[in-house]
């Protein structure tokens, strides 16, 4: 037992003591796995909130120092993408003057599939608007309910710009497994 625990106290918190020996020393080693659990749990934790709090950073600094809303809306799904593990992002932001949500941003970089299904959509990017009365789109009820949402349909957030069949058409084209609407 004690060649094993130095494994785990060296940093190998991973490694679990196999002990069949005396009750108290299977418990000693119990003990010694549950701390190496715990550790290795605590450190995942750590590494997730450290990179949220860099993506933040990052948000601050260059809020801070932009003037013009586009190219943050960018700077926000790119961001997404490469720090919190999204592999793609996409920001639309609410006119309610106009009653209409349109799409600002979408996080393209070194996505070469991507880039092709934007390049063959029926309506560029960013010209896809939808009417704040469109009460069956996930964007509206969204807005409306104020409550995040998740589908794995992307007609969810397609309705009134392409059909069913064409929403599918793009999903599967981009790979698209689930979206979060928040």
């Amino acid at each position: 037992i004690e060649e094993e625990s130095r494994k785990i106290s060296s940093g190998n918190l991973g490694y679990r003591i196999n002990s069949q020996d005396t009750d108290e020393i299977k418990n000693l080693a119990d003990a010694i796995n549950s701390i190496a659990a715990t550790a290795q749990a605590n450190i995942a934790q750590i590494t997730r909130q450290n990179k949220l709090l860099t993506a933040l950073r990052q948000l601050d600094n260059i809020a801070l120092t932009s003037h013009e809303i586009a190219p943050l809306c960018q700077f926000i799904v790119d961001l997404l993408k490469k720090e919190l593990g999204y592999q793609i992002g996409s920001l639309a932001l609410i006119d309610y003057k106009a009653g209409t949500i349109r799409r600002i941003a979408l996080s393209v970089a070194g996505d070469a599939r991507l880039q092709e299904v934007l390049r063959n959509l029926p309506i560029p990017y960013h010209e896809h608007v939808v009417s704040l009365n469109q009460d069956d789109h996930l964007f509206v009820k969204a807005v409306k309910e104020k409550r995040n949402y998740y589908t794995e349909n992307l007609h969810d957030i397609q309705k009134g710009m392409f059909s069913q069949e064409v929403s599918e058409k793009i999903q599967r084209d981009c790979g698209c497994k689930g979206i979060f609407i928040y």
